[in-house]
């Protein structure tokens, strides 16, 4: 397993522990629905500085 997919293990089980739709993740982070999707799915990587600043 990489590091892409445990972090889209990671961001699936947040969002769902949080009773978090999708969409309510994009609104709040501003990250794109694509590119959330794609994190979710492991397909894409995040900075940690990206990281960082949707953490809040």
């Amino acid at each position: 397993m990489n590091i892409n997919q445990l972090v889209a293990i990671q961001l699936s089980v947040l969002r769902l522990d949080k009773n978090r739709t999708l969409e309510a993740l994009v609104h709040d982070t501003g990250i794109s629905m694509a590119s959330m999707s794609r994190l979710e799915n492991g397909k894409e990587e995040i900075t940690i500085s990206k990281a960082e600043s949707h953490s809040r």
